[in-house]
């Protein structure tokens, strides 16, 4: 019964509006094929949340696909500073745990972002 009820707590709190944040893969891919940027950056910002809310109850981590697909977004707008403040909350999300396969890549990609973002600050000041 406890068990039953720690794991239905834990999968609502993955959930964006009543499904749970994992069910939304193809649902990004397709308004990435689209290009409605405005649905799919707002959709994976509820989606990071969620992955988050259930991490707060679950404790198992955060799912870093969201985080990666944002970073692929800013960046291909060049909003390298947005880029950078979503890698490192996924960072942060990551602190003092056992890294997934995703993370040492997402690091990475935190690294070179701030690189970029250090060039356009430079090139903006000169």
């Amino acid at each position: 019964m406890f068990n039953d009820n720690f794991q239905d707590a834990i999968s609502k709190a993955g959930d964006y509006l009543g499904r749970h944040y994992s069910t939304y893969v193809e649902e990004v891919k397709d308004l990435k094929r689209k290009g409605d940027v405005n649905k799919l950056e707002h959709l994976l910002y509820k989606l990071v949340e969620a992955t988050e809310a259930q991490d707060m109850v679950s404790n198992y981590g955060v799912a870093p696909w969201y985080y990666e697909e944002l970073a692929k977004y800013f960046r291909k707008k060049k909003d390298y500073q947005s880029e950078v403040a979503i890698l490192t909350r996924y960072s942060i999300h990551q602190l003092n745990r056992r890294p997934c396969t995703k993370t040492p890549i997402l690091l990475k990609r935190l690294e070179r972002a701030k690189e970029l973002l250090a060039k356009t600050i430079k090139i903006i000041r000169n």
